[in-house]
């Protein structure tokens, strides 16, 4: 029987995660639903802890594939995928337990929509809660990656879009989410209904630099009208010129600095 849901979990080496990942997938009090695991080259016990899921629950089901980052695990997993609604989520992320039902919800009650993305709560490694975040508006896409990690896409509009762009790691959902609405209308759920784990080592200008310098690479790449707009290639330039020349690579810093102006 072809489920209604189709989530997608990416993962590398992540053995020590992944269970919590797939318990809160498979706990939710939606239940017509798959997860396909996309084990992307791990060298740990990771295969191990996929099958061992996989043999205790049919809606789980394992793919593997040689180490080729996140947007081509994304893109196998979703080759794979059957739902009728799509989504996939990170393996050190947390569903609330009404998720999916909730955003299952919203895109039945507004059929015109292609996407429905809800707001979610910063938590650390113990899952205390360190910051409530309210998601922006679907109006602001084209300045900022408003959707965030909780999300839920119909397989239609997918269809239309294609796959997630491997040119573009780090902002491969900005991008992806930009080209699905020019397909059909986003919604935003103001409702927490994810914990996602705030790494320190997302704060460091190395970081910021490799995702910024991704952004600005995908300004020229996707074809959304408002993405491409000067104002915005300008504001990433400014700032990549501050990052580069705080990590010392004046350089970078000076040519960024004068594609800003």
């Amino acid at each position: 029987m072809t489920p209604r849901v189709s989530i997608v979990l990416p993962t590398h080496n992540r053995e020590a995660l992944l269970p919590r990942a797939l318990e809160l997938c498979l706990k939710q009090t939606f239940r017509d639903l798959e997860v396909i695991v996309v084990d992307d080259g791990s060298t740990d016990g990771t295969a191990a802890v996929a099958a061992q899921w996989a043999a205790r629950d049919p809606r789980v089901r394992v793919v593997t594939q040689s180490n080729a980052g996140l947007p081509s695990a994304l893109n196998r997993g979703f080759a794979e995928a059957k739902g009728e609604f799509l989504t996939w989520t990170s393996d050190d992320n947390r569903y609330h337990p009404t998720a999916i039902a909730a955003m299952v919800e919203n895109l039945e009650r507004n059929p015109d929509s292609g996407l429905v993305y809800t707001d979610f709560q910063m938590v650390d490694a113990a899952g205390r809660v360190k910051q409530k975040v309210t998601s922006r508006s679907p109006s602001d896409l084209a300045g900022m990656n408003v959707v965030g990690a909780c999300f839920l896409y119909r397989r239609s509009v997918a269809m239309t879009v294609g796959e997630y762009n491997a040119r573009l790691p780090l902002v491969e959902d900005w991008d992806y989410w930009l080209r699905l609405a020019l397909v059909a209308p986003i919604r935003h759920l103001k409702e927490i209904l994810y914990d996602f784990l705030d790494h320190e080592e997302s704060l460091t200008n190395r970081r910021q630099l490799q995702v910024l310098e991704t952004e600005f690479k995908m300004r020229k790449l996707t074809p959304h009208p408002e993405a491409r707009k000067d104002l915005y290639r300008k504001a990433v330039a400014r700032r990549l010129a501050t990052l580069h020349w705080a990590s010392g690579n004046k350089i970078k810093a000076i040519l960024f600095r004068i594609q800003s102006i």
